[in-house]
């Protein structure tokens, strides 16, 4: 017993804290303080959609950083040459759908990504263009599942050179992975970090399932 509570002890110590948020990208979507990278990235599409979501995504952080009592600073913010957003002060990962956006904040190294469960997909054709030896998916939620793991461990990993999903093992790494709906949709939600970490998720908008 007592061994048992000195490991538990040990492993508490050891867990790192990760904190998500997730809301609509209209609540943000009028953001404007933004980093360099991210005023040229917007200056380059038409795509207000897009637009919108690159705000949210900023805004929601802005919001993160706050309750956190993190200081905001986009001027000091960067991405290296794998496009990896930077802040000085933490770690931070953000993932975003048309309707969601989600923003990971952590001392540690983290990665996030956020996907609708679109009913239309074809799980045959995903699975031929995603699947790594030994996983495995058999329905559709699990394909989308997956799909957001490879994405956020591939935020996670700065090892890993370019995006392709068939080349991504996730069984290397540690996630976590929620379930909710917003507005009669369903999403998947997964974070990828690095050995114990405590997450946790606070919804702005939507429920958990």
């Amino acid at each position: 017993r007592a061994y048992d509570i000195m490991i538990k002890t040990v492993r508490r110590k050891k867990m790192k804290r990760i904190d998500v948020y997730i809301a609509r990208v209209e609540r943000f979507s009028e953001f404007a303080e933004l980093p360099e990278y991210a005023k040229k990235e917007i200056e380059s599409t038409t795509n207000s959609s897009l637009i919108a979501q690159k705000n949210a995504a900023y805004g929601l952080l802005k919001h993160a950083f706050k309750t956190l009592n993190l200081p905001f600073e986009p001027q000091t913010m960067f991405k290296d040459e794998r496009g990896k957003p930077h802040a000085n002060n933490c770690n931070f990962s953000f993932s975003h759908t048309n309707e969601l956006v989600c923003v990971a904040v952590s001392k540690s190294n983290i990665g996030v990504d956020i996907e609708e469960v679109k009913s239309h997909i074809s799980l045959d054709k995903t699975k031929s263009h995603i699947l790594f030896d030994g996983e495995e998916a058999t329905t559709l939620e699990e394909m989308i599942t997956l799909w957001t793991k490879k994405e956020a461990a591939f935020k996670l990993d700065d090892s890993i050179p370019s995006y392709n999903p068939s080349k991504i093992n996730t069984l290397k790494y540690h996630f976590k992975t929620v379930f909710l709906q917003d507005n009669g949709k369903k999403y998947a939600m997964s974070i990828a970090f690095e050995g114990f970490s405590d997450v946790n998720v606070v919804l702005l908008d939507g429920e958990l399932l």
